[in-house]
């Protein structure tokens, strides 16, 4: 079996264990382009006659090249993994991986939005900008992302994909039901939308329903077809040049660190943010069975804006 083949195997049961689309991309990207390598360098069945130093030179071509030592670190991991699987398999006798070091990476403090920057972009989807398509229908639904986004920490590629089934009218509100393979750690959790959230969602809701778009996906484009990953960026970006925030590097996962800021400062235990945020560690937390104080906490979060 050609080493090609033998990476094809090892992508394939990647593709069924990661719910993040863009984890498996940079598997299949890392290991096609160590595989174009190696083929160069030493043929096709390169994985039979590979070894350290061969390793350590692709390494350093990388560095060569300008890739970020994070960008590094990153095909390295995938190299590691996809090596340890052809051990497994008994392909290789070892891993030309050992010894191998990662880069120390000096990490950058976050950039976090406060509760009063929020404020300010959601002020800023009041007002229109000439030539501004589906004014309406478009500053509504931004408002609601933004405040969900805030008060629940959600991922992007959780928010982008819920859809209406998901819903459940509760007391106060609504809950998302999110499906544990929907979510990146397999962990199920339900999300709360209420109080201030809850009005963006009735506002967007209106004029979803006024467009008469008929999606069973929640977040739509003013086209009516599912908002993408960039469209939320787009979205984000667009009001942070509006509050003069275009020097911070603000994406939707900024408000799952701020969202996160903004509870600890409400004096929300951490094992609870773990749990509302849907984060591995908060099922083996001792408050996990403890409905009353994760739901208190949950109307916490709501309570942000």
């Amino acid at each position: 079996m050609k080493t090609s083949e033998k990476i094809k195997r090892f992508l394939d049961i990647k593709v069924s264990l990661y719910k993040e689309k863009n984890t498996y991309i940079n598997y299949r990207i890392d290991l096609m382009q160590l595989d174009l390598h190696m083929k160069n360098i030493l043929g096709e069945d390169w994985l039979s006659t590979v070894d350290n130093d061969e390793i350590e030179l692709y390494i350093k071509s990388l560095k060569d090249k300008g890739y970020e030592d994070t960008t590094i670190n990153r095909k390295i991991a995938s190299a590691s993994s996809f090596f340890s699987y052809c051990e497994d398999k008994g392909w290789i006798d070892r891993s030309p991986m050992r010894g191998i070091e990662l880069f120390k990476i000096h990490k950058k403090k976050k950039d976090v939005l406060e509760v009063k920057d929020v404020r300010r972009m959601i002020a800023c989807t009041y007002k229109r900008q000439a030539r501004e398509k589906n004014f309406e229908f478009n500053s509504a639904r931004n408002r609601f992302i933004l405040a969900l986004l805030t008060t629940t920490g959600l991922r992007i590629g959780e928010l982008i994909n819920i859809n209406l089934r998901s819903l459940e009218k509760v007391e106060g509100g609504y809950m998302i039901n999110i499906a544990a393979e929907d979510i990146k750690n397999n962990v199920e959790k339900r999300v709360p939308i209420a109080n201030k959230t809850l009005e963006y969602f009735e506002e967007y809701m209106n004029e979803r329903s006024s467009e008469g778009f008929e999606s069973d996906v929640l977040i739509l484009s003013r086209t009516g077809r599912k908002l993408t990953r960039e469209g939320v960026q787009n979205m984000i970006s667009k009001y942070c040049d509006r509050i003069g925030l275009s020097e911070k590097n603000i994406t939707p996962h900024t408000f799952r660190h701020s969202c996160t800021g903004m509870l600890r400062k409400n004096r929300v235990e951490d094992s609870l943010i773990y749990n509302i945020l849907g984060w591995k560690e908060g099922i083996i937390s001792v408050y996990t069975d403890d409905i009353s104080m994760l739901d208190s906490a949950k109307i916490i979060s709501c309570n942000i804006l």
